[in-house]
């Protein structure tokens, strides 16, 4: 098939055009004021339970988009536009690093949409550039780097823009992520011609962009994947190719320093890496779960499903056109180098991600364990799109022999192997009450399969033009409905509103946290001492258990019959009777309409249809003054506070010493709070005597305190809190937060980028010596 310039740049056109589909969609959405938003799943539970009638059905596979992403993305934009960079947040966990984790993505440019945006509009355009931008990426690669035709190079990216990992994950970190993968590999494949130096400094801003998209395990992944393209690509390149490769890779890490340093910062001081650097489990998909390739809702959606694992877990489908010519991509598809690398690519994380015997091990591997190999699936999917796109691309060029009996043998493959999975699953329970029964999805897959056989058989024996927009035809339709049917959508109006209860606790002075379902409360201003984060501060844990669901201290660790605390196991009553709840500053719980208090002490503050909200009248103060101290290390701390061995009113643990700062005697004094910002907490404190200040905001490195304006010397208190030693009298004490590890991120980030700014300067650089 041979074009003309202008008819190229045509064909490349109406393919791009094709590729902005998810934008095309988007606008109804946006002149409705909808959201692609799950914002439904609130709508399952106290206190919005009831509030409105067309939020949709919940979906709750899409929860950690419903109680964190979306969530963030919204403070966060608030925060920006109120002139605030959102280093810290104080409304989860008692105070939290919020840029450190990766997964705010504030360096990611789809970010900024939700700072300049209302919140409905923004989330609908993120999610839809997340697709158009996987899409333009697998297209580019396809089209320019591998040289393939138009319509191959386009069904290759229709399974990829549309694939069922990446609507799954669309409204997560990972689902960012997913668009670097073909633009890594497309870098290396430019370097590989000599004298494209300038492709060095392209690769380290993919690279840069990919730390920035927030799911940093990720991009390490893709890192090795491209690094494993390099190596297969090295043979007959120069010698300078991979020093170009491992140079770019070097310089993009180096660029994205500023949003890593303070990552693993954070990241030491997080449950996270004391959970792993323990225990990294090996997950695997069951083999079955395979049938996703051809029938993606085998195992329903979320809104209706069966099965150990969640949708965009277990769904791996890229439409029928790839998944039938992909067999003939790897065998006769050009160019070869690549039909044999993204056929051994395949193998190896189907391997992994389905758990082969012996395979499977490799996901523990250091370096692999830095993220669970649950989220091997875009791989996959790239590389059976790749070489279905090599498929249609032999096809197109009339290459022969081309293997038909290959195709055929594969459609029987496929054909029985369905019938055979529908038969012995379709009485599993579970199975049989969905929305579209088995054996109708097994017909409607049949059917594309079927036709797409024909047309392909057709095209490669016959010849002609037409084939191969319907081929694409066929994938736009195989591929497209299946992904919208997925997205969620809410009206604006029902994205995160108020109800009586939270106004009721909104309008409640001063700063006592509340405990209710999720962490969503930081949309509200309100203070948690639980949260949504991946990592959760290690420290606040070790008080107060695993309260990273944000459920832990609402519901009384009702469904576990022990808390983990620490590394040791407590019993419930232990913990939510213990003066940790006090210490916490929690004066609010919220629970369902008609529930009766936690604790004998509450008393009942709000009484309505939406929810009750008891008073805690024992809650301490986040600042008072105390007069006695003692020495604690990290295993003594906890147990100390839990087990009531001292007045918290009376007494505070300080870490790292031996012998605590004289202070006292106990004297009449008071601490008030006269400012609160999530980076800079200004307390005037009154006493008759020295006094330990002790603020029970979470203890992290960065955070400074000064009194009176002159530096003075910041204590890890009460294990996981902050304190410090303040004179007779009275004076002014500033806790501000000066992250050092973001700056050390900075200087490293601005070296590198002098580096690929010098490398830019023209006159500098020939093509290195072949």
């Amino acid at each position: 098939m041979t074009l003309s310039p202008l008819h190229r740049r045509r064909a490349d056109a109406i393919a791009v055009a094709i590729l902005l589909l998810p934008l095309v969609l988007a606008v109804p959405a946006l002149l409705a004021g909808w959201a692609w938003s799950p914002a439904a799943n609130l709508y399952t539970g106290y206190p919005w339970q009831g509030g409105v009638t067309d939020a949709g059905p919940p979906n709750p596979a899409l929860s950690d988009v419903t109680q964190w992403f979306h969530p963030a993305l919204v403070w966060s934009g608030a925060e920006i536009r109120a002139g605030r960079f959102p280093l810290w947040v104080p409304h989860a966990y008692a105070g939290a690093p919020f840029f450190a984790n990766p997964q705010t993505a504030l360096l990611f440019p789809l970010t900024w949409l939700a700072w300049l945006l209302p919140p409905a509009p923004a989330l609908t355009l993120i999610t839809a550039l997340k697709l158009v931008g996987a899409g333009l990426a697998m297209f580019w690669f396809l089209r320019a780097p591998l040289g393939l035709v138009v319509p191959a190079a386009l069904i290759g990216a229709l399974g990829f823009e549309f694939s069922t990992t990446l609507v799954g994950w669309v409204g997560w970190a990972f689902g960012s992520t997913i668009m670097f993968t073909p633009l890594l590999f497309g870098a290396v494949e430019r370097l590989r011609q000599p004298g494209r130096w300038r492709w060095i400094i392209a690769l380290a801003l993919i690279v840069a962009l990919d730390l920035f998209a927030g799911y940093p395990q990720s991009a390490f992944h893709a890192l090795l994947a491209a690094g494993a393209w390099a190596l297969a690509r090295a043979r007959g390149a120069d010698r300078w190719f991979l020093v170009r490769c491992g140079s770019g890779a070097a310089l993009g890490v180096g660029l994205a320093a500023v949003q890593l340093v303070p990552f693993l910062e954070y990241a030491r001081e997080s449950t996270v890496l004391a959970y792993r650097s323990q225990w990294m489990p090996s997950y695997a998909v069951p083999p079955a779960a395979a049938i996703t390739l051809l029938m993606p809702y085998a195992y329903g959606s979320g809104v209706q499903s069966w099965g150990r694992w969640q949708f965009n877990i277990l769904s791996t489908y890229v439409g029928l056109v790839p998944l039938l010519l992909a067999p003939l991509g790897a065998f006769v598809g050009r160019p070869r180098p690549a039909a044999r690398f993204f056929l051994g690519f395949a193998l190896v994380v189907a391997a992994i991600h389905y758990g082969a015997p012996g395979v499977s091990a490799a996901a523990a591997l250091p370096g692999l364990a830095l993220g669970t190999n649950l989220r091997l699936m875009p791989y996959l999917l790239f590389a059976i799109a790749t070489l279905g796109a090599l498929g249609v691309d032999a096809l197109a060029r009339g290459e022969l022999p081309l293997r038909w009996w290959l195709v055929r043998a594969w459609f029987i493959a496929l054909a029985v192997g369905g019938f055979v999975w529908v038969a012995v699953h379709h009485g599993a329970p579970g199975a049989q009450g969905m929305l579209w029964p088995l054996w109708a999805q097994f017909s409607v897959a049949l059917t594309g399969l079927t036709a797409a056989a024909l047309i392909a058989l057709r095209w490669g024996t016959v010849g002609g033009a037409a084939w191969g927009p319907l081929l694409i035809a066929l994938q736009v339709i195989s591929v497209v409905p299946p992904a919208f049917a997925y997205l969620p959508s809410v009206a604006g109006g029902a994205l995160y509103p108020e109800t009586p209860a939270i106004s009721w606790i909104q309008a409640q002075p001063g700063l006592g946290r509340t405990t209710m379902p999720g962490h969503v409360g930081v949309l509200y201003g309100l203070f948690e001492p639980q949260g949504y984060d991946g990592l959760t501060p290690r420290r606040i844990a070790d008080l107060v258990g695993s309260v990273g669901t944000g459920t832990a201290l609402v519901r009384g660790y009702a469904q576990n019959p022990l808390a983990v605390v620490g590394s040791e196991a407590v019993s419930p009553a232990a913990v939510l009777s213990s003066p940790v709840v006090d210490l916490l500053g929690v004066r609010h719980v919220m629970l369902p309409p008609g529930a009766a208090p936690l604790w004998p002490h509450l008393t009942l503050g709000y009484d309505g249809r939406d929810a009750r909200v008891f008073v805690n009248d024992r809650a301490l103060s986040r600042a008072f003054l105390v007069y006695r101290a003692r020495c604690a290390d990290d295993r003594a701390a906890p147990r100390l506070i839990r087990e009531h061995a001292l007045d918290l009113r009376q007494e505070v643990v300080l870490a790292e010493c031996t012998t605590p700062p004289t202070v006292g005697p106990p004297t009449p004094g008071s601490a008030a709070i006269r400012a609160y910002g999530p980076t800079r907490v200004r307390v005037a404190t009154e006493s008759g005597a020295p006094a330990y200040l002790v603020l029970t905001d979470t203890w992290f490195p960065g955070w400074r305190v000064r009194i009176d304006g002159r530096d003075a010397v910041l204590w890890r208190a009460d294990h996981a809190f902050r304190a410090v030693v303040v004179p007779a009298g009275r004076h002014e004490v500033e806790f501000r937060f000066e992250s050092r590890s973001l700056k050390t991120g900075l200087l490293v980030s601005a070296l590198s980028l002098t580096v690929m700014l010098a490398l830019l300067a023209p006159g500098r650089h020939r093509p290195e010596p072949t």
